[in-house]
C-alpha cells in the first residue's frame, strides 16, 4: 500500500502526465488485485524469505527487508505496468507459481 500511496501522492493534475499516471495506476491495480496474481506475489515473497531466513537477526529486520522489496517490485510495475508486467511476473515467478497452482 506504501508504492500505491507514495505514486498517487505525486500524481499532479496540473502535469501533463497526469492521465498517464492514472492510467499506470489503474492498470497496476486491476493486475495485482487479480486473486492469483496476489498469491504468486505473497507466495514468492514467503520462500525468499524462508530460504534467507538465516540473514536476519530480528522480526523487525525481516519485516523492514521484505516490506522494502515489494514495495520496489510494486512500484516498478506502476511506474510503467506495460514494461514491467513481464520482468515483475519473471521476478514473482508468476507463472511457474500459478502452473504449480492450476496443475
Amino acid at each position: 500500500m506504501r508504492a500505491f500511496r507514495e505514486y498517487v501522492e505525486e500524481i499532479d493534475p496540473t502535469r501533463l502526465d497526469y492521465k498517464q499516471k492514472l492510467y499506470n495506476l489503474d492498470t497496476s491495480m486491476l493486475y495485482l488485485s487479480t486473486g492469483l496474481v496476489l498469491y504468486a506475489t505473497y507466495m514468492t515473497f514467503l520462500r525468499k524469505l524462508q530460504e534467507n531466513i538465516h540473514k536476519y537477526n530480528s522480526l523487525e529486520e525481516i519485516y523492514r527487508e521484505t516490506s522494502k522489496d515489494i514495495k520496489t517490485a510494486i512500484r516498478y510495475l506502476i511506474e510503467d505496468p506495460k514494461r514491467h508486467r513481464e520482468l515483475f511476473e519473471e521476478y514473482m515467478q508468476v507463472n511457474k507459481l500459478l502452473d504449480e497452482l492450476l496443475y
